[in-house]
């Protein structure tokens, strides 16, 4: 067999020896190192002939459960239930002959396989025990002799080292013979690794071990796919502004939106998908991506801007005390907040933005209710003189007071009835000595935005009456950045701002990341934004986008060539959308379809079909999308097809329904309880269309044919019986209900025959 030395030479030299052996991840428990050190000296004992002949079923399982996570839980659930069932003398006969026969090692696994396909149990009919893990059991019964075929990692690596696979006459990876071949292939490779390489690997599991590692990157590593690229080129994908998603439902789309979110907020996507999900969720909470549902009631007050009560008790003005008269504001929707945090606008003041935030105190100070004019002079002369003012203390110098207590008598001073329980002196007492040099400030506007953020440079000075102000308290700050529009606090923080002009945050609520990344080098740069609309089409587009649906239009973003700006008409803001703000928009085509959209939303939008891909069921479900005999991808396509000729294709079953199934058994359960109801609703009770596209259809007449293995069946009404036979009414009406027992057995093949039906002749139906 040859192997590719040159591409194995690469991989020994950037990932295998330094990885897994300099770094010692060969060895440590918490890398693959743990199958060899733990799995197979746990599993051994429990898979000799002595063992076996003692106890079968009791040391099988012993033996899988021993697997920490070679297999996979899909893997691992049937076999268990397959040992349980399987009668003991007839496991034990095929058991010793896989594991010492004296057979060839193609012919034992084949004689296995095909054994523990056939057998039945007492309650359901068993899919055997695959490939995969009878692949387990040769390797920890003697890893020196048989290889772990893990699919994903062999074909990876035989690909990648140019060892030709063994193929079906269809062209599909042959499930047993790929067993022997990675066998013999893994031992040329451990031949390699010791006496070419040096390396101190002992058996094929070790092999597999530097090729599972090689399969995806680890730490940085090369994996095979870089290898062969050498180095790796980031390319950005571009995407375009506004798109929408469309399709059937459970197609994917709602699935997609994440991956593609992170995509444009990062440029690219990690490769698992939990580390994506990681990285949305990330992403969300930085604000960097927010997701809204449209409906029905959903309106543009909702999305853009609206006057909103204000809760009791909550004031705007921090100036104010809490009142029960009722008051009004105008909010911003998420649109709007996401337009202002992608434009995040600012005049960055200084140039050495490296801090650590772990170290230091993080304030929220208010400068005045920007709605008020007085103290918009007053937050500007604080912005232009680059210091923060403080109106509690009046005309007091407090400069020689280093405690609350002393700051308390000094207020006395002038104010007799005040005590340490007074916000005032407190207040003072913060800004004067709780404040210390290299402190970081979030001022804020009102209880819900901030509007710069600054880091105290200074001890507190007590200003003279030539100040420009009428405010004496001041502390020197240096702006690291001061925003032209407020943005949510939420982005920094977990909760609202209290009404408190000055006091610390508490840092189990701060978002550091996210505040580091508000201060630090880059963060002048424009980000982008992604803003998901998840059923765009059930609501009313038109009223809910109102005018701005013109600036959604790239031409018109702000920054291009035909920038517009509107004026909103309850905030009276001017108002235009920036040019890194993604809008990604998902729609269900069985709720509404694209033919009926405002043509002014299809104008400005690009549209992405997602239609059901069978092919991503013969990658995760079963064995190539068969459980038992049911090609579950064949029978999605079946219905899809018959669907689409009785009413249209945006009408079809989408592959996520069947994504999770593990047996017919939920199988059945996703039909009784999802397909079969959703196909009520598609065809408004329309049984005879119904049973067509379950391959039971109909006699003429309304009654079911006579299969003993159709889904939904038809039963009689006469109205003689219901009525009596003096009533005027002898007309016969049919029901159709699921089929009892298909809704209720736990016999898998019994439910075989039903999914078989409903395939039926692919070549003719």
């Amino acid at each position: 067999m040859k192997i590719n030395f040159e591409v194995l030479d690469e991989a020994v030299k950037k990932t295998i020896r330094p990885y897994l052996i300099n770094q010692g991840a060969l060895y440590d428990p918490k890398n693959e190192g743990y199958h060899h050190k733990k799995i197979i000296p746990n599993a051994q004992p429990h898979l000799t002939e002595q063992a076996i002949q003692e106890d079968v079923k009791t040391h099988l399982k012993a033996a899988f459960d021993c697997d920490v996570n070679l297999l996979s839980h899909h893997d691992k659930m049937p076999v268990q239930k397959f040992i349980t069932e399987a009668d003991p003398e007839l496991l034990k006969q095929h058991l010793l002959d896989l594991l010492f026969g004296k057979n060839s090692l193609e012919k034992r696994i084949q004689d296995f396989f095909e054994w523990s396909k056939m057998q039945k149990g007492t309650s359901q009919t068993k899919s055997g025990i695959n490939p995969t893990c009878i692949s387990y059991l040769l390797s920890v019964s003697n890893p020196k002799e048989y290889a772990y075929c893990k699919p994903s990692v062999y074909e990876k690596a035989a690909k990648a080292l140019d060892a030709t696979t063994p193929l079906t006459s269809s062209g599909k990876l042959d499930k047993v013979a790929r067993l022997v071949h990675a066998t013999e292939f893994y031992k040329r490779a451990l031949r390699a690794f010791q006496k070419r390489h040096k390396l101190p690997f002992e058996d094929l599991m070790h092999v597999h071990i530097a090729f599972f590692v090689m399969s995806e990157s680890q730490d940085g590593y090369p994996d095979w796919k870089t290898l062969l690229k050498g180095d790796p080129i980031i390319e950005v994908i571009p995407h375009e502004l506004n798109t929408i998603l469309y399709g059937p439902p459970g197609t994917g789309k709602t699935y997609q939106t994440i991956s593609r979110a992170v995509q444009i907020c990062d440029g690219s996507t990690p490769e698992s998908r939990d580390d994506t999900v990681k990285r949305y969720q990330k992403l969300l909470n930085d604000s960097r991506i927010a997701f809204v549902t449209f409906h029905q009631s959903y309106s543009y007050e909702d999305f853009v801007e609206g006057i909103r009560p204000i809760l009791n008790g909550e004031v705007t003005d921090e100036s104010e005390s809490p009142s029960n008269a009722v008051q009004y504001e105008c909010r911003p929707g998420i649109f709007k907040k996401m337009c202002s945090l992608a434009k995040s606008s600012k005049e960055i003041r200084s140039q050495n933005r490296e801090y650590d935030l772990e170290s230091v105190n993080i304030w929220k100070m208010s400068l005045g209710n920007k709605q008020k004019s007085e103290d918009i002079v007053y937050y500007e002369a604080c912005i232009d003189e680059n210091c923060l003012l403080l109106g509690y203390g009046g005309e007091i110098d407090f400069s020689d007071c280093h405690s609350i207590s002393a700051v308390v008598e000094k207020y006395k001073t002038e104010h007799p009835d005040i005590s340490d329980k007074d916000y005032a002196p407190t207040a003072v007492n913060s800004f004067k000595n709780g404040m210390t040099e290299g402190d970081i400030v979030v001022i804020s506007d009102g209880l819900n935005y901030f509007r710069a953020i600054g880091r105290i440079i200074g001890e507190y000075k007590f200003l003279d009456e030539t100040a420009t102000t009428r405010m004496r308290q001041m502390r020197p700050v240096e702006w690291l950045a001061v925003y032209e529009e407020s943005l949510p606090v939420s982005v920094i923080y977990d909760k609202n701002l209290s009404q408190m002009t000055i006091y610390q945050l508490n840092k189990k609520h701060l978002k550091l990341a996210a505040l580091q990344d508000r201060i630090s080098k880059n963060s002048d740069q424009p980000k982008n934004h992604v803003l998901i609309i998840d059923e765009i089409n059930r609501g009313n587009v038109a009223k809910i986008l109102g005018e701005l649906i013109t600036l959604l239009e790239p031409d018109k973003r702000i920054g291009k060539p035909n920038e517009l700006l509107v004026r909103l008409p309850y905030s009276n803001d001017s108002f235009g959308v920036p040019s890194n703000l993604y809008i990604l928009g998902t729609m269900n085509t069985a709720d509404r379809s694209i033919a009926f959209l405002d043509v002014a939303l299809r104008r400005r939008f690009v549209f992405e079909e997602l239609m059901p891909q069978g092919d991503i069921i013969r990658d995760l479900v079963g064995e190539e999308g068969v459980i038992n005999e049911v090609d579950v991808a064949l029978l999605l396509e079946q219905i899809n097809g018959r669907i689409e000729f009785l009413y249209d294709r945006d009408h079809q079953i989408g592959h996520a329904f069947l994504l999770n199934v593990t047996s017919l058994l939920e199988l059945r359960d996703v039909f009784c309880h999802k397909i079969i109801p959703l196909l009520q609703e598609y065809f408004y009770g329309d049984w005879r269309k119904i049973c067509m596209i379950l391959g039971c259809p109909l006699r003429d007449s309304g009654t079911s044919q006579s299969s003993t293995s159709a889904m939904i069946h038809s039963y009689s009404l006469l109205g003689a019986e219901l009525f009596g036979n003096d009533a005027d009414v002898q007309d016969e009406k049919h029901r159709c209900e699921i089929d009892k027992t298909f809704a209720s057995t736990q016999n898998e093949a019994i439910l075989n025959n039903y999914f078989l039906q409903v395939i039926g002749d692919s070549e003719t139906v």
